[in-house]
């Protein structure tokens, strides 16, 4: 079941935030992925990332349609921890103005 987030002050959007630093990401040794076709590609491909936020609002495209589709059943068997996200807290996140409405870590 997708975990709710409405703050930008949430903990998890904080830091998922902090992995726009090179160093913070090698440290955790974690990426971002954002954009429905970067994500629907990296789904395909066999990633199965440990979070996922997605903006149900902002998901406009064939593309995205099928990486949420695909994400929910991720969360459905525990395998991605997927948070639900308000369009304030998915612009907080998003790095980039046409993501599609996910971003995956």
């Amino acid at each position: 079941m997708p975990i709710q987030i409405t703050s930008v002050q949430n903990a998890r959007v904080k830091e998922c935030l902090k992995l726009e630093k090179r160093r913070q990401r090698d440290a955790q040794r974690l990426t971002v992925v954002e954009g429905a076709r970067e994500v629907l590609r990296a789904l395909q491909s066999g990633i199965v990332p440990p979070e996922a936020f997605i903006c149900t609002e902002l998901v406009s495209t064939p593309e995205a349609a099928q990486s949420a589709k695909h994400l929910y059943k991720l969360d459905d068997a525990r395998q991605t921890r997927l948070y639900e996200v308000t369009p304030a807290v998915f612009e907080k996140l998003a790095y980039r103005g046409d993501s599609g409405g996910i971003v995956l870590v």
